[in-house]
């Protein structure tokens, strides 16, 4: 009777403490502009790449979704006013690529772009980490993070996918400076010229890294099924638990054992009634990936300098 009591009770206390609780790797935007951001990760072997995210005002992303396999990461993230958070010393530093496609699990010998030192995070011991983006003296935005409550919730990377020049003009030639240079028997006179060049660019962002998303709608199933009717049988399991002990041994334990059983069968249902609505996961995960891609087309200006 005592091991069939502490059993019931490991089960379904464990079950309402855990509920909810996933491992993962998050990034928060706490601050008033989107920002896009990379992550710097060791796998399988190597330093790679992973980006981009862009990520609005007052929202979060999950950007590793199981449990963190390291203790150190790097961080590199910018917005569209020039603000960087990325590393200021060696020691605080990672080089990573920076190239404007899609990363995913890029080396820097791979790189398409320059290599950025990107910030190192230490996650100490934690099985699930969160980083929050802020920005000095800026109050944080007026609506908190936004969470889902859906227990089929399936986090996918999206990141920039293409940038291009769609149409491109120059303007305003005119003079830069001028110097005069004089060497022994020579005197000539520097003029430095400049122009403002201009693109209007098309941006296209969507998601970047889905490999894994067949596992995490399986595991999104597996703790829908565990968690769901949680706090229904750990209510059940007190009452039940409380006629046994009434009981005197009357009962043998029947309650509790009955409860246990309703529990382990209700989990088997409800997994496998997710696991094999095709219709639910033909629209959820169709969903969640067309709703990610997005396109902006906005005009960029740059001084470009030569000398006569």
């Amino acid at each position: 009777m005592r091991r069939l009591l502490l059993l019931v009770s490991v089960l379904l206390v464990n079950s309402i403490l855990m509920s909810g609780a996933q491992a993962q790797f998050a990034i928060c935007n706490n601050t008033r502009l989107d920002t896009t951001s990379a992550l710097g990760v060791f796998t399988a072997g190597n330093w790679v790449a992973r980006g981009w995210w862009t990520i609005a005002p007052g929202q979060c992303t999950t950007v590793l979704g199981d449990e963190l396999a390291n203790r150190y990461y790097y961080f590199y993230a910018y917005r569209s006013d020039g603000t960087e958070w990325k590393g200021e010393s060696d020691a605080d530093s990672g080089w990573f690529c920076n190239q404007d496609q899609a990363m995913v699990d890029v080396g820097n010998d791979a790189c398409a772009g320059p290599l950025l030192p990107y910030r190192q995070i230490d996650t100490g011991d934690a099985t699930d980490y969160t980083l929050n983006i802020t920005y000095d003296n800026e109050p944080l935005p007026d609506r908190p993070p936004i969470t889902s409550s859906d227990p089929y919730a399936v986090p996918i990377a999206t990141g920039v996918l293409n940038e291009q020049c769609l149409f491109s003009w120059e303007s305003s030639h005119q003079v830069h400076s001028t110097e005069v240079i004089i060497e022994l028997n020579y005197q000539a006179l520097k003029t430095t010229m400049k122009r403002l060049d201009h693109c209007l660019k098309l941006t296209t962002t969507g998601p970047i890294d889905i490999g894994d998303l067949g596992q995490e709608y399986l595991q999104g199933c597996i703790d829908y099924a565990i968690y769901d009717d949680a706090t229904l049988y750990l209510l059940e399991g007190i009452i039940a638990l409380g006629i046994d002990v009434l009981s005197e041994g009357a009962t043998g334990g029947g309650a509790t054992a009955a409860v246990i059983a309703a529990y382990i069968t209700g989990v088997g249902n409800k997994a496998v009634d997710c696991l094999t609505d095709t219709d639910r996961i033909g629209a959820e995960l169709s969903d969640r990936v067309k709703s990610r891609f997005n396109a902006s087309i906005v005009e960029e200006s740059h001084w470009v300098y030569w000398d006569l």
